[in-house]
């Protein structure tokens, strides 16, 4: 049980802090490792948020899919509706970070 606990900590941990890494790059035309930092800047302002979404989008995509046909459909659907939502978390509290 306690190795498995480590193993989803080491893999959420980065994720939460990385979450940010293609937006930097896209949107503020940063190089590879200014948008690392960048994306760890943004997100441990918002690390709880980020955190409880990324979960909530990841237990709904297991669950979808279960379902034969549909549930690849809504899967990609909720890929593509997690991409905007960060980024749209990004737009508003990245720039606030870059602004201080």
């Amino acid at each position: 049980f306690f190795g498995m606990l480590f193993f989803w900590v080491g893999i959420f941990v980065p994720a939460v802090f990385l979450i940010f890494v293609g937006q930097a790059m896209l949107l503020d035309n940063k190089d590879l490792f200014d948008s690392f930092s960048k994306s760890y800047d943004a997100a441990k302002e918002n690390w709880i948020e980020i955190l409880v979404l990324l979960f909530i989008f990841l237990v709904i995509l297991a669950f979808v899919r279960f379902i034969p046909l549909l549930g690849v459909i809504v899967a990609c659907f909720l890929v593509c509706y997690s991409a905007v939502v960060f980024t749209m978390m990004y737009r508003d509290r990245g720039r606030a970070v870059s602004a201080e």
